[in-house]
């Protein structure tokens, strides 16, 4: 279910599987250049989507210096099942990037995109599929993006189990 805020025009309170997975296809199919996630783990509810698989292949493919950076809490079991993401992933190693956060975010329950620094799409709680998608969030992006540019940076490491895709 999918409700407008009535106070902000690019607002959309989000509830439901169905919601997150046409709000994620919409905020990959409009990004550009740059598509940030934190995740608990792979959601193949979300990842196993083929529409947001070919929004992920087409932005990555349209602009030479896209790129997309996957950061995941928790990675066990990442490679038990099949997983488009991580097909596309080993496929595109040098625009699609995946870690494991060794230190846990300021909000551990959070999950979200944030799409070319200004888009933001986030999942209040990992064990529901309640959130929001505002279209014009810049200024919750950037203080989400500061904190993942640190955990990626300083607080993350390569995952072992994928690093044999890379090869």
């Amino acid at each position: 279910m999918e409700t407008p805020s009535e106070s902000c025009a690019t607002l959309t309170l989000l509830e439901g599987l169905e919601s997150f997975q046409k709000y994620l296809q919409l905020i990959t199919g409009k990004s550009v250049k740059e598509l940030d996630l934190l995740f608990d783990q792979l959601d193949l509810n979300l990842f196993n989507d083929p529409a947001f698989i070919d929004n992920l292949s087409h932005m990555v493919r349209q602009h030479p210096k896209a790129r997309v950076r996957i950061l995941l809490k928790n990675t066990r079991n990442i490679t038990s099942q099949r997983c488009l993401l991580l097909d596309i992933a080993k496929r595109l190693p040098s625009k699609i990037n995946i870690r494991r956060a060794t230190h846990p975010p300021q909000d551990n329950a959070i999950n979200y995109v944030i799409a070319d620094r200004d888009s933001l799409l986030l999942r209040h709680d990992r064990d529901s599929y309640q959130g929001f998608f505002n279209s014009s969030a810049r200024p919750e992006a950037q203080n989400l993006l500061e904190e993942f540019n640190t955990l990626w940076e300083r607080q993350s490491t390569d995952i072992p189990d994928l690093m044999n895709f890379r090869l």
